[in-house]
């Protein structure tokens, strides 16, 4: 306390306070129980969500030009809030408490010396203007797998790369109408939820993520095929332009295969994710969908 002045002294115990309130009240958000739910059954999802404390105006580090994040407070399964206890404060003398008497968890991690934020001295504590929760969410799809079994692999042999071809596309395209609707779902539900929510989310970034690997049949080598990344925001709304031919059945026939070419081996094939030479081995696609969303500032210091 020594070297604050008594205005700093009142506002750490303000700040304290209004932490605490915040922390009661976006319990549900950071439990996960307000975020969007799966699209559908094929998702897995998990979730953390930031806290970024960003400095007043009349704080010597407040830079105009600049985001002014003075400090990034992590929640997730690695870092849950430990709601059991009430008082995290364990100074034993009165004259050097402060913030009040009784510190809430987070008013307590902004001064800690932990591995989950960078801690703050009081008097940086003292200059901060709020904090707004960013999330990101991770939905994990199971993997596409181009033959069932070892057998039907090595059945794979005997025929010709066209064939093969062919059929990996036909996969494809059978892939891409269900998950195309997953994210028509999944968008639609972060609109909704960027429109109501009582945390006010500015906007979100929502991209498919796709990782592609090769298992050879006679090493059981799995081999890194690459990956590539689509944006998805606004795709219930047709504003994601590389989306217009993903899952429809007006897509093109190439001239390797008398059917409809999906976008996905078109865009493997662009990215040279596809090897001629590789056709005869098990083919698979990781693929999850990735959501970051930022507020607008749900606790602001008075």
């Amino acid at each position: 306390m020594n070297g604050l002045t008594q205005t700093e002294k009142e506002r750490l115990e303000r700040i304290n306070l209004q932490l605490s309130k915040a922390q009661h009240e976006l319990a549900p958000l950071l439990d996960g129980e307000e975020a969007p739910m799966m699209c559908d059954e094929r998702f897995e999802k998990s979730a953390s969500f930031d806290l970024h404390y960003y400095w007043h105006e009349t704080a010597p580090q407040y830079r105009h030009e600049k985001s002014n994040v003075a400090t990034v407070f992590e929640y997730s399964a690695i870092h849950p809030i430990p709601w059991g206890r009430v008082n995290w404060n364990d100074f034993s003398e009165a004259s050097i408490k402060p913030g009040g008497q009784n510190h809430c968890y987070w008013f307590f991690k902004l001064y800690a010396q932990t591995c989950n934020a960078q801690h703050l001295t009081w008097t940086q504590i003292a200059h901060l203007g709020g904090a707004y929760c960013e999330a990101r969410v991770s939905y994990i799809g199971d993997a596409i797998k181009f033959y069932a079994n070892e057998t039907r692999l090595a059945e794979s042999q005997s025929l010709g790369e066209c064939f093969l071809s062919a059929q990996l596309n036909t996969t494809l395209v059978n892939e891409e109408r269900r998950l195309k609707q997953s994210l028509i779902n999944l968008d639609q539900a972060w609109l909704e939820q960027a429109g109501n929510s009582k945390y006010k989310w500015r906007g979100y970034d929502l991209t498919l993520h796709f990782i592609v690997s090769v298992e050879s049949l006679n090493s059981k080598e799995r081999l890194d095929g690459g990956y590539f990344v689509l944006n998805a925001t606004g795709i219930s709304q047709g504003k994601a332009a590389e989306f217009d031919k993903f899952g429809a059945n007006t897509n093109l026939s190439t001239t390797q295969f008398n059917q409809p070419c999906s976008f996905l081996y078109q865009l493997m094939q662009r990215k040279k994710l596809i090897s001629m030479t590789d056709i005869h081995h098990n083919y698979r696609i990781k693929f999850f969908v990735k959501v970051r969303a930022k507020s607008a500032p749900v606790i602001e210091f008075d």
